[in-house]
């Protein structure tokens, strides 16, 4: 399956918004604080995600009982499942735990929905798991990210000359590139401040990845 255009566009408006926000509302923040709390990408998310004529629903419960999902958006042909976090510093072992976790979801559906077939929707659409992330990891760590699908061969090799990862975290990252390719995943970034925020270092990027479930 291939990722249709109109997410990836509703992922970057996402950012585009953001940081309209961090811009007009960038003072709520503490100081120690150098990122939006996960919620506000959830939102900004979902307004993108209704523009482009996906019904939206916060907070979806899973019917299998693991894992969790902060929104679910489906139109006549699509669902997606989305998970939002944010990091100062990419946890890579977390976020490969997390994909893993996303791919047995089923959305819990109740007769009233439809009498006959609650979770039809869902059956018979392309289904695709979603992680939605906020990182001041840098633009090097960044370029990684997005070419452990586009570059899979130079993301092993700049992967393992790496001097930002230490080992545990390579072995996740490199298993988080094997899970995302055979489930015919994809993964980029968007930036949200390349201005210096906060006195932080590194710009803020929204870091994503989806994947077939």
């Amino acid at each position: 399956m291939r990722l249709p255009q109109s997410f990836k566009n509703a992922v970057a408006a996402t950012a585009k918004s953001l940081n309209t926000t961090f811009k007009q509302a960038g003072a709520l923040q503490r100081e120690d604080i150098h990122h939006l709390p996960a919620r506000n990408t959830v939102v900004h998310l979902g307004a993108s995600l209704i523009n482009a004529g996906y019904a939206v629903y916060a907070k979806p419960t899973n019917a299998q009982g693991v894992g969790q999902a902060d929104l679910l958006a489906c139109n006549q042909k699509l669902s997606f499942v989305i998970s939002a976090t944010t990091y100062r510093k990419l946890n890579l072992s977390k976020i490969g735990a997390q994909a893993r976790q996303m791919v047995g979801f089923t959305p819990e559906a109740y007769p009233r929905l439809d009498q006959n077939d609650p979770l039809r929707f869902w059956r018979e659409s392309e289904r695709w798991g979603v992680l939605l992330m906020q990182s001041f990891s840098g633009e090097d760590l960044n370029e990684l990210w997005s070419s452990q699908i586009t570059g899979a061969q130079s993301f092993q090799k700049a992967l393992a000359a790496s001097t930002l990862i230490n080992a545990p975290e390579k072995k996740a990252f490199a298993e988080l590139a094997e899970f995302l390719q055979a489930r015919q995943g994809y993964a980029g970034s968007e930036p949200i401040c390349s201005e210096l925020w906060a006195n932080h270092t590194e710009r803020l990027d929204l870091l994503w990845a989806a994947f077939t479930l």
